[in-house]
């Protein structure tokens, strides 16, 4: 049960076959007739609301929890003093109940990222948490309740595939790192590397784990960890990150120049270029915005060490290349050249998906005579998932 998924993994399916329709609709491959038609073949029995309802949810789900934990300190508020074996005993219960309020939430009333089944998760995961900072009694090294931590939120992923965990989960991993190598002069020098290197470990990762499990409820999760890992691996070889860092790790009151200073000159040169090289080549479009992000870093590293330009005109000097790039990018690719449109391109996971709603869903309108499709995969899009 533990690692058993929580969610209909069917419905969640269907909820983005219907995102995938809708985005048809948007781009009238579709009309609303064919579209009503499609989506009431994917049925979708979740509990969904607009992203202002969510907030709200999410926001009274936590005061009601915060309000029943005060209840619990004000009955037990004399033990809580003495001893925190009573704490760890109570955030364990706690954690225990919203468990059991959480999986009832979704069961019954089928929540799915509503707001109220988030905060119960988050809240779930802190008083577990809780219950073990209390056990052992706030003592042990930070590494190891890191390791803890990447422990219960890896669980929780694979039950739940949270966005906001998945964060978390990475967030304490690289952490945990950070803090073995950065405990000894030795660990301090080779840091950077092992950052990079668990970096592209942790990407290559995701590309294993969404080969073996290509679903939607994974998607949100390892789409994330897909991009900071992309941005971690850029962090870990940058000059300015690399300077700095060392001058925290070492009490400096001012940066020094760093050893193997032109190994992360060219590593902030370069890896933003091949970020955006290969996303460009394999149209991943993850790849190509933390490149074009990584390249604004760029520069700014540069301008700080090196650059007597004041920052307000380096930036508007910038910024205007990159909007007269855009704009000029725009105009071209609005005609595919080079295997790149400036169109806008179904996911090609579904490619299929409207082989399938035309052939037996959507009954079409009869076309008049000379009325020709288009040659893209998409039947009459006009542009293939392969481009």
């Amino acid at each position: 049960m533990i690692f058993q998924k929580s969610y209909n993994e069917l419905a969640i399916e269907n909820r983005a076959k219907q995102g995938v329709l809708k985005n048809w609709l948007f781009q009238k491959y579709l009309d609303k007739t064919q579209y009503e038609s499609a989506v009431k073949e994917f049925h979708v029995d979740l509990h969904q609301s607009n992203i202002f309802v969510k907030i709200g949810l999410f926001i009274f789900t936590n005061i009601i929890v915060f309000a029943a934990a005060g209840l619990f300190t004000l009955l037990f508020g004399s033990s809580l003093s003495k001893t925190s074996s009573i704490v760890s005993i109570l955030s364990a219960l706690f954690g225990v109940v919203l468990f059991f309020a959480l999986e009832n939430f979704i069961k019954t009333n089928k929540f799915y990222r509503s707001g109220v089944d988030n905060a119960l998760l988050y809240c779930m995961l802190g008083s577990f948490y809780l219950f073990v900072l209390a056990i052992t009694d706030y003592k042990l090294p930070s590494e190891i309740y890191l390791l803890i931590a990447v422990i219960l939120l890896t669980i929780a992923l694979i039950k739940y595939g949270d966005l906001f965990v998945s964060i978390w989960l990475y967030g304490c991993w690289m952490a945990f790192w950070f803090i073995v190598f950065g405990k000894n002069p030795t660990g301090k020098l080779l840091l950077p590397f092992v950052i990079m290197l668990l970096s592209a470990l942790n990407y290559y990762g995701v590309i294993l784990w969404r080969k073996k499990d290509n679903s939607n409820y994974y998607s949100d999760a390892q789409k994330i960890i897909e991009v900071l890992a992309l941005a971690t691996f850029y962090i870990g070889g940058n000059y300015f990150f690399v300077r700095e860092g060392n001058a925290m790790l070492n009490n400096l009151s001012d940066s020094i120049q760093i050893d193997f200073e032109l190994i992360f000159y060219l590593f902030t040169l370069f890896i933003p270029l091949l970020y955006i090289y290969f996303g460009l080549k394999k149209h991943d479009r993850s790849l190509l915005i933390v490149g074009l992000l990584a390249t604004a870093f760029s520069i700014y590293t540069y301008h700080e060490y090196f650059s007597k330009l004041p920052l307000e005109w380096a930036l508007t000097i910038c910024g205007l290349v990159l909007v007269i790039i855009s704009i000029l990018s725009i105009r071209v690719l609005k005609t595919p050249k080079y295997t790149l449109t400036y169109q806008p391109d179904s996911d090609n996971k579904y490619q299929n998906l409207e082989a399938i709603a035309v052939s037996q869903i959507i009954p079409l309108p009869n076309q008049p005579d000379g009325t020709k499709f288009g040659g893209g995969e998409f039947g009459g899009s006009g542009a293939g998932g392969d481009y």
